[in-house]
């Protein structure tokens, strides 16, 4: 794993929380990708990047993810966390986004956009 890339693939479960608590060193990242794994970001936990991109699978939100930059899923988005964004949210065919009591926190200087792309 590169320090400056996080990628999951099909099969894969990561518990981000686990992984803080053992390391001593915080998680950053400048591109999160998930290509089909199920990611749980636990209460209490954050994490920061530039952008993250869930292209399949599953991200369950119920601690902070803070992207400096946008979000972009064709998976499943879930939990009841706080998501900040200096970016856009797109959700691409196919994606889904079940808020439960997340806060979304659009907090970029330029114009952010919120998107739904869908086959006609």
């Amino acid at each position: 794993m590169n320090k400056n890339n996080i990628s999951a693939s099909a099969g894969t479960v990561i518990f981000i929380g686990a992984l803080l608590f053992f390391s001593s060193f915080p998680v950053s990242s400048q591109v999160i990708t998930n290509d089909g794994a199920a990611i749980k970001i636990i209460p209490g936990t954050f994490i920061n990047s530039k952008d993250a991109v869930n292209n399949a699978g599953v991200l369950s939100n119920d601690g902070n993810f803070n992207l400096s930059g946008s979000y972009t899923s064709t998976g499943n988005t879930t939990g009841n966390g706080i998501y900040s964004l200096g970016g856009s949210w797109t959700t691409n065919t196919g994606g889904i986004f079940v808020p439960g009591s997340s806060t979304v926190i659009f907090n970029g200087s330029d114009d952010q956009l919120i998107t739904r792309w869908r086959d006609i």
